[in-house]
């Protein structure tokens, strides 16, 4: 396995904004958003402060960017979004002729060319940056005293040439900075380097709730000296104690951590993720994080419609019911694609029918072989069985073929080559029906 994988540097970022309010910070800062946009830089064109954050492997003369953040925080209305790039994400890259892995841009001109490289992916200007060598991990984590995690499954793995040993049993447990780092790093389940972002932003949403607790709050310009010695960054303390002040009051719920659209593809023999650069732009607008709690709310609050519920319909040939409504509104959260045909594309395919009917998909990619025969439902070992079932029966699935793995999306569809067609052609027409 290979080392890095921090995402810390974007945790203390957001913790001195989302708590700023300790006495000593806040009596440092109190010019208004006005002043502060006179002195710092921003996209004057969505009014966001960009910051590009890197979790670097150094090993032997090595240097790799093994984590890549992009965090927009929108100071005005106090949200922020904090989007995961995959580093093995296809981009052109200035100066070589042919596409390669973003990861790579770090180790041929360092930050600037990593930069670079980012602004021309995303079409968004990047304003600072902040860069974390993995073994400042284990300091930051264990300056808060260690967070709480809940471990959904076994997470085992060792590499005896690193002398590393993972092997976490599921349940709550408290991990002190080895172990966080341990955790983060961890990339042997069935998403890959997918699912190792997912439990980073798990583990950056634990780190944030413990910074804020009232135990912590005294002590947090302590941790920001701390911070300070171990990254790298073009950001000034005058500028970060600004915006510090600024977001003191920031909530938590308006920080949201997503991972870049996109799918992965075979091209020319190597692995990719090939980004979904129309949907990046979407979730980027840190101002859906509001949206979102807006629709949560709307959907929760019955007082919001006068609508009645729908009437079941007849179900008609297959057991499925003839509207979609009642069992879209059970994928409260997205679900993953998983290509199991080796057909190139099959997976964006459904992906799109899947969306069109209203069920969103977080990660489309490839299942761990090619050679499914029969497509199937996945869920993970504490998840939710009835909502796979769903999913199957919205397919025309035997609950036969509805099992658990070791994933960690609520549920996944593993796409298999005799049938993936007859589970396109009923979403279809399902789709032509409520039309």
């Amino acid at each position: 396995m290979r080392r890095g994988s921090i995402i810390l540097t974007v945790l203390i970022a957001l913790a001195a904004f989302a708590v700023g309010a300790t006495y000593r910070l806040y009596s440092l800062v109190t010019a208004d958003v006005g002043e502060i946009k006179k002195t710092i830089n921003f996209d004057e064109r969505h009014g966001t402060v960009n910051v590009l954050v890197l979790g670097v492997d150094e090993v032997e003369a090595v240097h790799r960017s093994d984590t890549i953040i992009l965090a927009r925080i929108d100071i005005d209305r106090k949200t922020a979004s904090i989007m995961s790039i995959p580093r093995d994400t296809r981009v052109s890259i200035k100066g070589r002729k042919q596409p390669q892995k973003l990861n790579h841009a770090y180790a041929f001109g360092g930050i600037e060319l990593l930069r670079d490289t980012v602004i021309n992916l995303t079409g968004v200007p990047v304003n600072y940056y902040l860069v974390l060598n993995y073994a400042s991990f284990p300091k930051i984590v264990d300056a808060i005293g260690g967070v709480d995690i809940d471990v959904p499954r076994r997470m085992q793995y060792t590499d005896r040439a690193q002398n590393l040993h993972i092997d976490f049993a599921p349940g709550r447990r408290h991990m002190n900075g080895a172990d966080g780092l341990k955790y983060v790093r961890f990339r042997h389940d069935s998403l890959g380097d997918i699912g190792r972002m997912k439990r980073q932003q798990e583990f950056a949403k634990a780190f944030l709730d413990k910074v804020k607790s009232p135990a912590i709050l005294p002590r947090i310009p302590e941790l920001i000296e701390l911070v300070l010695a171990e990254i790298k960054t073009d950001i000034s303390v005058k500028t970060a104690l600004q915006l510090a002040g600024q977001l003191k009051d920031m909530k938590l719920s308006n920080v949201r951590f997503f991972t870049m659209p996109g799918s992965t593809a075979y091209i020319d023999g190597l692995s990719y993720f090939v980004a979904d650069l129309q949907r990046a732009s979407q979730e980027m607008d840190p101002n859906s994080v509001l949206s979102a709690d807006k629709d949560a709310k709307d959907r929760a609050d019955p007082k919001d419609t006068d609508k009645p519920p729908a009437p079941k319909a007849d179900a008609p040939a297959g057991g499925l019911p003839g509207d979609l409504s009642g069992i879209v509104s059970r994928f409260r959260e997205p679900i993953a694609i998983l290509n199991g045909t080796g057909t190139p594309g099959l997976g964006k395919q459904v992906t799109t029918l899947f969306e069109r009917a209203g069920i969103a998909v977080a990660f489309t990619g490839n299942a761990k072989h090619a050679d499914f025969r029969y497509c199937l439902v996945q869920y993970p070992e504490k998840g939710d069985p009835d909502l796979a079932k769903d999913l199957a029966r919205l397919c025309g699935i035997s609950e036969g073929l509805v099992r658990k793995a070791n994933i960690t999306y609520p549920a996944a569809l593993v796409l298999g080559k005799n049938n993936s067609k007859d589970v396109m052609a009923r979403i279809e027409a399902l789709l032509a029906k409520r039309q």
